[in-house]
């Protein structure tokens, strides 16, 4: 049970399958076993209604470029590294060659407010680590604007091929869920593919923005990875 398609085939029957087609095809299929409503992230407390306490709030960004998108994404941990909730996204930026780093800087800061506002804080902010530039414009844009800063630091990455094989774990083994609002992470995950060249990584046409989607929920937990699989 704690596998699906391709890593069912591999670890449970033993064979080395070929890795084709949709990666998460049971959550393309049907995603409700893995959602969340708005609702479900609160609890009451002394009789009152309030969200419920996550062990850590992580933030993940993926900076976008000419024809991709940049992407935010909140992710919250329960019982330490034990179940994750995607609980927010953002990447309402236009794709344009116009788009700068202010411009990318100002979402940022209005992203991270919201979620400080509606969870109380956010622990860590993992941008692409592959923009040291972008990074540095994004701490500067959050000492500005008065919000915490020390908190923000390049996405530690693992092989790109490990990320699908964690997902699956987590998703299989109810450990993953998924704010039903965050309709554009979830297309991502029911939409990746496997590469057809390179069969054990996930195909990088970006069609839909889905690379840019995935990449900004990965940046969530990467950093945490060994933690989270130490649980599986």
């Amino acid at each position: 049970s704690m596998y699906k398609g391709v890593f069912y085939d591999r670890f449970i029957k033993g064979l080395w399958v070929v890795a084709a087609g949709l990666i998460f095809r049971y959550f393309a299929e049907d995603d409700s076993p893995y959602l969340v409503e708005d609702d479900e992230l609160y609890e009451t407390v002394n009789g009152k209604q309030k969200i419920r306490a996550f062990s850590k709030l992580v933030m993940g960004i993926d900076f976008g470029g000419s024809s991709s998108k940049t992407t935010f994404a909140l992710s919250g941990y329960v019982n330490k590294y034990q179940k994750i909730f995607v609980l927010e996204e953002d990447g309402n930026l236009p794709i344009t060659d116009n788009i700068d780093a202010k411009a990318i800087c100002n979402e940022f800061v209005k992203f991270y407010r919201h979620c400080i506002e509606k969870y109380g804080r956010v622990d860590w902010v993992f941008p692409d680590s592959a923009s040291t530039t972008m990074i540095n414009s994004l701490i500067s844009a959050a000492k500005e604007a008065g919000i915490p800063y020390r908190n923000i630091a390049g996405c530690r990455k693992n092989e790109v091929s490990e990320r699908p094989k964690t997902v699956d774990l987590l998703l299989n083994t109810g450990r993953l869920k998924i704010n039903k609002r965050c309709t554009n992470i979830r297309k991502a995950i029911a939409s990746l593919r496997w590469d057809e060249k390179e069969p054990d990584i996930p195909e990088d046409k970006n069609i839909g923005n889905c690379n840019d989607w995935w990449d900004c929920f990965c940046y969530t937990w990467l950093d945490f990875v060994e933690y989270i699989d130490l649980n599986m």
